[in-house]
């Protein structure tokens, strides 16, 4: 299928006239004429790099997987999340009643002429800088420039200094929907932080950012918990023993807990929105649960403590979680 028939079938009208505006195009006329300027304006070379400039490395490896298989796959869990990334730039679509992951058609001749070792390079800085913004904005909500410097360097393979971050790859990442923070003078701060940001700021004085280890880094943003924090283990190990979930539903649900705890939400909270999500933690559990979500609080790094684990800052403080 021709990008400008997928554009039409799992965008909308709505979608292609808004996005030709943006692009500078008319938004008046037939459907299909429409489409058909959106999708070159999509697979131009400039816009195309842009539009690919944060995907990361397994995500090329797939979308190379996909041309190699004749351009349509049926994707399995190792590469889901590589397929969303790709279908929301634009270049792979799912046909309705379909569980196939197709290519448009123009996109292999689309992409060779952008597949160069600058790009990739660029790329990959990019896809870098913008994981640590998520993360940041999950567990700090206000980030020096200096700070991100500090937090983009952890990779073992970065070592732009902070100017050329800001000035050379920022401008890649900071108008992209899915970039969680906004650059304000020098400083980076969570988009509609609104009346909560003058409460971070006061407790953010207490205490300078805490900056995870690359290790660390990549285990949050790969597994969506840090997976390998002994707490969450057991916390893991509890899930499947006493809800008797397999193991992906209970990493989702440590993937869950773990943003409730490192955005601030007590354990009363988090419980509450546990069982809103329907997750089936028996009432006999709850009390056995109580301790290892404390413990889970203990050792997650969060917004309340810039960044720092409660352990590390405000040891001796379960209270704050529990609500007692």
């Amino acid at each position: 299928m021709r990008l400008k028939e997928a554009l039409i079938e799992t965008r909308g009208a709505e979608w292609i006239k808004a996005t030709a505006e943006s692009g500078g195009l008319s938004s008046e006329g037939e459907l299909s004429a429409i489409a058909e300027q959106t999708a070159e304006l999509l697979l131009r070379p400039d816009v195309l790099q842009e539009r690919m400039i944060t995907l990361h490395d397994e995500d090329i490896e797939f979308l190379h997987y996909v041309m190699r298989n004749g351009g349509s796959v049926l994707p399995v869990k190792a590469n889901y999340a590589s397929a969303d990334r790709l279908r929301n730039i634009d270049i792979a679509f799912v046909r309705r009643g379909s569980l196939v992951m197709e290519l448009a058609e123009e996109v292999p001749a689309a992409y060779a002429a952008i597949d160069t070792p600058e790009f990739h390079a660029l790329r990959q800085k990019c896809s870098w800088l913008l994981d640590c913004l998520r993360l940041s904005a999950q567990i700090h909500g206000i980030l020096s420039i200096s700070d991100l410097g500090t937090m983009y360097r952890r990779h073992p393979d970065r070592d732009e200094p902070n100017e050329e971050i800001m000035l050379s790859l920022a401008k890649h990442v900071k108008g992209l929907p899915e970039c969680p923070m906004e650059q304000k003078g020098s400083e980076w701060i969570v988009k509609d932080l609104g009346e909560h940001e003058k409460k971070l700021r006061v407790l953010h004085e207490q205490v300078p950012a805490g900056i995870p280890s690359y290790s660390e880094m990549k285990d949050i943003l790969q597994r969506g918990y840090p997976s390998k924090v002994k707490e969450y283990r057991t916390l893991k190990k509890f899930l499947i023993r006493e809800t008797y979930v397999r193991e992906d539903y209970a990493e989702a649900v440590l993937e869950l807990i773990w943003k409730l705890i490192s955005s601030g939400n007590t354990y009363s909270e988090v419980m509450q929105i546990l069982h809103g999500q329907s997750i089936p933690i028996p009432v006999t559990a709850e009390d056995k649960m109580k301790p290892l979500l404390a413990d889970a609080w203990d050792n997650t790094r969060m917004l309340l403590c810039n960044g720092h684990t409660p352990k590390d800052v405000l040891r001796g403080q379960r209270d704050i979680f529990l609500g007692n």
